[in-house]
């Protein structure tokens, strides 16, 4: 992406080098209404009951929320057992990650990502002015020795997804403490869990529990994902006391609207629709990747609710691409995380995904 040049106003260095993040289209020209299966939204929304929250009389709007955020702090706390001091509440996840950067990033400082990691880490250390190293993977998943080895002394924060978007693998438990324990304490370890509520192996484990006892490590999590609250932009970290009251002096007073903090509440207490959800995703990643290796396709596990289509090389995935969105079908291209060859598939209603499955079977046919 060739550098933006701007003639009058200039911000500080560096900012116009940073590529902008898309998010993944929504829309498919000539058709009304389309398969999105681009952003990994979940698949059976919100819960039902968030709907009470939405219908009028609820006269909640003109009032600014609670800045302490107080009522979703305890029911978090309650809900993970964990201490309501150390859960800082932001506007998204990504919210998080940019005020962790702002806080933290100088000028000539280095943060380590995974090779095809999530690329707001590389474009909030871009943008105050650090330089990205990234790590090696094995099988699209994230190496805990290269981890190690990248670090320097002029490290200052670790982001790791876990599980990984957009490769929907993970870290194991024993590794991922194997890593924490040897990480130097001066720098921050940031460990984004967005994905995690969908996780059903047993080797896989919340750094959430690993907090204790260390102050050198922040724990996102989201309820864009598995809680379907994604319009509402609302995320949560767990962390030290001292993160915490860091995050909240950089903060803006009312970064989480009124209306986000009631619907996850909400969202909170209807843990049988999570488990319906999970369920839900659980069958169609198997039912999903026994289909299309049958037809030939190199599915890569995932534990996510969405998985990499692989293809032959980049060329057979633009075609892919173009076919199902000439089928009214939108799914995620991935060359800006350097994985031109793989298609991010995300796991939608049972229709959506019988409609994809038979147009990838169409696919197949005329391209024997």
């Amino acid at each position: 992406m060739p550098i933006l040049k701007v003639k009058s106003i200039k911000p500080k260095p560096g900012i116009l080098s940073v590529e902008r993040y898309y998010g993944g289209l929504s829309k498919v020209k000539g058709y009304k209404k389309v398969i999105k299966l681009s952003s990994n939204e979940s698949a059976l929304g919100h819960s039902p009951k968030i709907n009470q929250i939405l219908k009028p009389g609820e006269n909640i709007i003109f009032r600014y929320p609670d800045s302490s955020y107080k009522k979703l702090k305890s029911i978090l706390a309650k809900k993970h057992n964990i201490s309501e001091k150390k859960i800082f509440c932001g506007n998204g996840s990504d919210e998080i990650f940019s005020l962790i950067c702002n806080s933290f990033l100088n000028k000539g400082d280095e943060v380590v990502i995974g090779r095809h990691a999530f690329l707001l880490y590389k474009i909030y250390s871009k943008i105050n002015g650090a330089k990205v190293v990234f790590a090696k993977e094995n099988n699209y998943t994230l190496s805990v020795d290269s981890i190690l080895k990248k670090i320097t002394r002029k490290t200052k924060i670790l982001f790791i997804a876990n599980p990984n978007n957009p490769t929907g693998t993970y870290i194991e438990k024993r590794k991922i403490i194997n890593l924490l324990n040897k990480v130097p304490k001066k720098i921050l370890v940031v460990i984004d869990e967005a994905y995690g509520e969908f996780v059903r192996n047993k080797n896989y484990t919340s750094a959430i529990p690993l907090v204790k006892g260390r102050k050198n490590i922040l724990v996102t999590r989201t309820f864009s994902k598995i809680y379907g609250l994604a319009s509402l932009r609302i995320g949560w970290s767990y962390s030290s006391i001292d993160l915490c009251e860091i995050l909240n002096k950089v903060r803006g007073p009312f970064n989480i609207n009124g209306i986000a903090e009631k619907a996850a509440i909400v969202a909170i207490k209807d843990q049988k629709f999570i488990k319906k959800a999970a369920d839900f995703n659980t069958k169609w990643i198997s039912r999903s990747s026994k289909k299309l290796m049958k037809l030939g396709y190199k599915i890569i596990p995932s534990v996510c609710n969405f998985y990499l289509l692989k293809l032959r090389n980049k060329k057979q995935a633009n075609i892919l691409y173009k076919y199902l969105q000439s089928n009214g079908i939108i799914v995620r291209k991935l060359d800006a995380y350097g994985i031109n060859d793989c298609l991010r598939v995300t796991i939608g209603r049972n229709e959506e995904n019988i409609t994809l499955i038979r147009a990838l079977e169409n696919f197949t046919k005329k391209n024997k």
